[in-house]
C-alpha cells in the first residue's frame, strides 16, 4: 500500500511558492508567496522534479534554503510527527537490509 506523500502546504510554480495554505507546514515555518526553493539539506534544487524527490526521500526533517527577493532564508520543515513516517522508516530499513544481503 502506498505511503501518503509528505506535504508542505504550498502550491508551486516550478520551484517558486505561488500560494501558502494556512494550515500547512510551510505556513507554520513562515514561508511566503514568491519564495523560491533553491536547496534542500544542502542539495541544489534544479527543478520541481528534484524538489519533490528531495522532500520525499530520507529523513523526515528537511532544511530548506529559500530565496526571498535578495535575501536567503533558512527554514526547517519536519514531518517526524506524521503517522506515515513510522511506516516510511520501516520500509527504508527493510530496503537497506535487502541491499546488504545482495
Amino acid at each position: 500500500e502506498p505511503i501518503p506523500p509528505r506535504r508542505m502546504g504550498v502550491q508551486l510554480d516550478g520551484t517558486s511558492v505561488g500560494r501558502v495554505t494556512d494550515d500547512g507546514k510551510a505556513a507554520a515555518a513562515g514561508w511566503q508567496p514568491g519564495d523560491v526553493i533553491v536547496a534542500i539539506d544542502g542539495q541544489e534544487v534544479g527543478d520541481r522534479r528534484d524538489l519533490m524527490r528531495l522532500v520525499q526521500e530520507g529523513d523526515p526533517r528537511k532544511e530548506f534554503t529559500l530565496k526571498r527577493g535578495e535575501e536567503t532564508v533558512s527554514s526547517v520543515l519536519d514531518w517526524s510527527d506524521e503517522p506515515a513516517e513510522q511506516e516510511r522508516a520501516r520500509r527504508a530499513a527493510e530496503r537497506a537490509a535487502l541491499r546488504e544481503q545482495e
